[in-house]
């Protein structure tokens, strides 16, 4: 297992990723008839999506997704699966390794780009720049505390409400946590683990 490919969202000119939700209304691919699967163990869902705020409503900017042997086939004919209106295009993707620096290309997938789909999002998310190293764990989606800059967006059906800088209350957790261990202590505790994997793949937040 690895740590997760996050969606991401672009913001105020500058490129975030999505690390906490607390709401409902982002896209799934089962929305449009989409079926995805697994683009790597770095992406078992199949997609990530990049959003963008376009005068302050959130939109989906484009669509990267792991095809089925059915719609990879017309995928490479250039003749879909139609979405937005659009054939999706060939991807590979390099991946730099945040514990080792290291750049591996290591899927090949399909993307529709340049989309400007209305998401009606409802709630809060967590949107974060400049993880910290040290606090790497290869597993799972990495939360927002684990980032130097974050911010709290609030939108009521897509349109964004408010913006609150959260960098300083996350430094504050961070400190809460210094001594908590990142990774389960017990390889023979299943339920450790299990607990663990769990909260791992969650991206849901309380503040």
């Amino acid at each position: 297992m690895t740590a997760q490919t996050n969606d991401r969202i672009r913001y105020l000119d500058k490129d975030y990723v999505l690390a906490g939700i607390n709401g409902a209304g982002l896209f799934e691919p089962q929305q449009i008839g989409l079926e995805v699967v697994s683009m790597s163990t770095a992406c078992w869902r199949g997609f990530v999506c990049e959003y963008a705020l376009h005068d302050e409503a959130l939109i989906l900017a484009r669509l990267t997704v792991g095809l089925t042997a059915a719609d990879l086939e017309l995928a490479e004919q250039g003749l879909g699966p139609v979405h937005f209106d659009k054939v999706p295009t060939g991807n590979e993707f390099s991946y730099q390794d945040p514990k080792t620096g290291e750049t591996k290309t290591f899927w090949h997938d399909w993307s529709y780009d340049d989309l400007c789909h209305p998401i009606l999002y409802a709630g809060g998310l967590l949107i974060a720049a400049d993880f910290i190293q040290d606090l790497y764990v290869h597993m799972g989606f990495h939360p927002a505390y684990k980032y130097r800059e974050v911010h709290e967006l609030i939108f009521d059906q897509g349109r964004l409400q408010s913006a609150t800088d959260r960098s300083a209350q996350m430094a504050e957790f961070r400190e809460m946590l210094a001594d908590v261990p990142l990774s389960p202590q017990d390889p023979d505790n299943r339920q450790e683990i299990h607990n663990w994997v769990e909260q791992a793949f969650r991206r849901n937040y309380k503040l």
